[in-house]
């Protein structure tokens, strides 16, 4: 039996955001009219990107009283860019993405995935080409 791929994901949602995210302390109501986006980091081809997350996205619009909206990225520096620009309320990025959002516009992490130990959980792999 193969081990299962593990990745870790992280929503981020920017921290200038005024009152955070819907539904938390403080948080102002949305108008019905609001459309919230999710960026997904390019780790796959646009198609199976979109085959993917538009469960999740359809979703959202039936369970929730909010209109989201799947955006798709070419490159880690421009999902980046647009969360950073409020382009995008929540982004699925990775570990080093999240570094350098965090350094361009100290996002802040909103749900992080957790292993079997109930704790962060990521596995690296580097390829020196030797």
């Amino acid at each position: 039996m193969r081990p299962k791929k593990a990745m870790l994901a992280l929503l981020l949602t920017p921290a200038f955001l005024p009152g955070g995210p819907p539904g938390a302390a403080g948080a102002t109501v949305p108008s019905a009219s609001t459309t919230y986006s999710i960026g997904i980091i390019p780790f796959y081809g646009p198609e199976q990107i979109w085959r993917l997350y538009t469960p999740f996205i359809d979703y959202l619009n039936k369970t929730t009283a909010l209109t989201w909206e799947l955006k798709l990225y070419h490159s880690h520096d421009s999902i980046i860019d647009a969360l950073c620009s409020n382009e995008i309320f929540i982004a699925l990025l990775g570990p080093a993405p999240l570094g350098r959002a965090y350094q361009k516009c100290r996002t802040a992490p909103l749900v992080v995935s957790l292993g079997r130990a109930g704790k962060p959980f990521y596995r690296y792999t580097r390829d020196t080409g030797r």
